[in-house]
């Protein structure tokens, strides 16, 4: 189990770099900073997902996410397309 799905498990948001697979994996359950060696731009993420006033925002967002695209759906979509790469087949 990874590090998104413990905290969408516990119903909590995600703080993720936009890069690579992390924008797909975190979706509409968390933010992404384009810059995560930028304290400030970090430290404003963090406050706007730690925001008492959204609270019951993000946690609905992650619920939808649980819902929607479990992350067992995730891991098999991954695992194929990469089958596939390599030339083999998954199953």
């Amino acid at each position: 189990m990874c590090i998104r799905d413990r905290a969408h498990a516990a119903g909590l948001p995600c703080l993720g770099a936009r890069s690579g697979g992390v924008p797909e994996a975190v979706g509409e359950g968390g933010l992404l900073v384009e810059d995560p060696l930028d304290v400030e731009e970090v430290g404003r993420a963090l406050d706007a997902l730690l925001d008492p006033d959204q609270e019951g925002s993000w946690r609905e967002a992650v619920r939808r996410r649980r819902r929607e695209e479990p992350w067992e759906g995730f891991l098999g979509a991954f695992e194929a397309f990469y089958g596939e790469l390599a030339g083999g087949t998954t199953g």
